[in-house]
């Protein structure tokens, strides 16, 4: 009966009067009797039916409908012992097909087994290349940064793009100086009127690079992810542009600002997002959008603008199987949370539902630097009983390391472990910086520099004065380029530099205070409101002004509430007996932003879910505009597959078929 079925919707399908579920019906009718199928051109057609069925699947982001087809599709081929032989095409395409779909499902195991197989039986490099990039995938997830790199340098080489592996810093400089000179003159309008490059070695080897830098980045490895972002720059002006031409401008731009050039680094990240915009390739929206507003936008613009378009990126990465770096960008989107201001609780529900997917999926780098962020908004809220207690990682993910010993120290100033802090500093003083251009690097400097001046004020140590000097001018330095949001960090640092000098009278002291207070809040940064506020207040209260230690202490409480720190009001309050209990905001929204959702996770496993979800986003008028603009620019489904499948195809399904029921 079941066979009976799919054939009449099959003919329907293929008489041209069906519609799209018409294949997909028809084609897993069939698969529940495809026991009964013996002939082995019925077989094969079954198989390229499912192949169909799942590119349709893959179209509404229903990966596990996808896989069920292709799964049933290979079972088909493989009554045929020697299927790679007799039907080589067919098995490639829908065992590559399979391998990118358990990959995007967190099947790790079984796709790693796939993957061995294509590249034990592909004929060529284009036969393998699929699987080649599920690899390198694979052991980036896995956080094996070095093995993946490996991977894609050894990919490069065969498409004849040679790269050197850890370059030197002379390396990189001299080959800065070949793309400046490549680029000068050039215009925005005339990086995005490149032609489209007609050699697929540059558009595979423009796909690898875009793959593996991210990998550099992770691994500490600097001068490698500056060698990609130059070489993909240089293929794109001199060979055309490609569909990952997007991120090649970001990952320049990014290149361009941790060398100091602020300007260019903004300019490219904005050409980034134009080029984008033009080519609509939702398969590098994430990359692309995690490093623009991660590491450049926040160079000229408010930061707070950057959280609707993470967040869009996040669910269009997600939507469209790009789950890696939908998922990274959660990552950029809760670093960037944390360090706006906004109320913590919403954040730490976001987190929690982050965290999950990743884990469903299996993507450790991303799991590794939530739990970094979770235990400080915990550590916040007071669900923890040492606020600074954040595990580092294990060796690998440099990122992640360098981001926990910063929040330790940052947590161990906050709440008063002033010995920890300097100890923390002085740690991360001797690791590798990492993302130098993002806007936490500029939130790092600001806290080694409050360290340094109260470990100047406890010791009276010349060196921890100049330590803070020296950063004090650093991001002097930062706010001259056009840097907004580090203006609030300055004024406070000058601030408590000021309180350490004989020559600063209690007025001169207090007007730097109320500058950075004034600063923080025009821009919305309640909690360097609030720790302005805790300073300036400790300040008067050593000087025995209870008047104005009173009222600043108290604005820092009321600002930490509204933050949503409730360890660090009781902290405040355990202190100074004279401050009264605040109410803590325990809002689980703020300002209509868009939340996490399970709805793709919903999506992946249900064809139906996804059709009903789609049609609702078509229609959506909800949150911010700019937000749902963005949405609607990333709502093309990047292909994981070959379209040159037969749509209808010969009735191979005919009487013989109807004879073996």
């Amino acid at each position: 009966l079941h066979l009976l079925i799919g054939k009449l919707l099959y003919k329907l399908n293929a008489g041209g009067r069906g519609e799209e579920w018409m294949l997909m019906v028809a084609t897993g009718q069939m698969n529940k009797a495809s026991h009964l199928i013996k002939d082995r051109k019925a077989q094969v057609k079954l198989a390229e039916l499912n192949l169909q069925a799942a590119q349709g699947a893959v179209q509404k982001s229903a990966f596990f409908l996808a896989s069920e087809y292709l799964k049933s599709g290979m079972f088909m081929l493989r009554k045929d012992p020697d299927t790679w032989n007799d039907t080589y095409k067919l098995t490639l395409d829908s065992m590559s097909s399979l391998a990118e779909i358990q990959y995007i499902k967190g099947e790790h195991q079984q796709c790693r087994q796939l993957v061995d197989e294509i590249l034990k039986n592909g004929k060529t490099l284009k036969d393998k290349l699929r699987a080649s990039l599920v690899l390198i995938e694979l052991d980036g997830s896995r956080e094996n940064f070095d093995s993946a790199m490996a991977s894609g340098y050894s990919l490069l080489e065969q498409l004849a793009i040679k790269l050197p592996q850890n370059p030197t810093s002379y390396t990189i400089s001299r080959e800065f100086k070949k793309i400046r000179k490549l680029i000068a003159g050039m215009g925005d309008q005339d990086f995005l009127t490149l032609p489209q490059t007609s050699q697929e070695e540059v558009r595979v080897g423009m796909k690898v690079m875009s793959l593996i830098a991210s990998y550099a980045y992770f691994s500490g490895r600097k001068t490698d992810f500056a060698m990609l972002g130059l070489s993909m720059l240089n293929l794109t002006v001199s060979s055309g542009m490609t569909d990952c031409a997007c991120h090649g401008f970001a990952v320049f731009g990014v290149v361009v600002a941790s060398m100091g050039d602020y300007k260019d680094g903004f300019r490219f990240g904005r050409l980034a997002l134009t080029a984008f915009d033009f080519s609509q390739e939702v398969a590098y929206q994430a990359r692309t959008f995690l490093l623009v507003h991660g590491f450049l936008h926040h160079l000229e613009k408010p930061f707070h603008q950057s959280l609707g378009p993470l967040m869009v990126a996040h669910q269009t990465g997600m939507d469209s199987g790009d789950t890696e770096y939908g998922l990274l960008t959660s990552t950029a989107y809760v670093g960037v949370y944390i360090f706006c201001g906004l109320t913590l609780k919403p954040l730490h529900d976001d987190i929690k539902g982050f965290q999950a997917a990743s884990a469903s999926y299996r993507q450790s780098a991303t799991l590794t630097l939530l739990l970094v962020f979770r235990e400080v908004v915990e550590g916040l809220m007071g669900f923890r009983e040492n606020a600074a207690d954040i595990a580092v990682p294990k060796k690998g993910n440099a990122v992640a390391i360098h981001q926990a010993w910063f929040m330790k120290m940052m947590m161990a100033y906050i709440f008063h472990n002033f010995s920890e802090a300097i100890e923390f500093a002085e740690k991360l003083d001797k690791l590798q910086n990492s993302g130098s251009t993002s806007y936490e690097f500029t939130a790092k400097l600001m806290y080694r520099s409050l360290i340094y001046s109260v470990q100047a004020q406890m010791t009276g140590k010349s060196k921890y004065k100049s330590a803070a000097d020296k950063i004090i001018k650093m991001l002097e330095q930062n706010t001259k380029h056009g840097n907004l949001n580090a203006h609030h960090m300055l004024c406070l640092c000058v601030a408590e530099r000021a309180s350490l000098s004989k020559k600063k009278s209690q007025k001169d002291v207090k007007n730097l205070y109320d500058r950075a207070v004034l600063s923080a809040s025009k821009t919305g940064f309640t909690q360097i409101a609030a720790l302005s506020n805790e300073r300036a207040g400790m300040f008067f209260y050593a000087q025995g002004d209870m008047g104005y230690a009173q009222d600043y202490l108290t604005r820092a409480a009321e600002g930490y509430a509204l933050w949503g720190a409730k360890a660090k009001v009781k902290h405040l309050l355990g202190l100074y007996n004279f401050l009264e209990d605040v109410k803590v905001n325990e809002t689980t929204s703020h300002l209509g932003r868009q939340r996490f959702s399970n709805i793709f996770a919903d999506r992946h496993r249900d064809v139906q879910q996804a059709t009903i979800a789609r049609s609702s986003d078509d229609g959506s008028t909800d949150g911010h505009k700019e937000e749902h603009d963005l949405r609607q620019k990333g709502n093309v489904v990047r292909s994981l597959f070959s379209r040159n499948g037969n749509k209808g195809g010969d009735d191979l399904f005919g009487d013989s078929m109807l004879s073996e029921l």
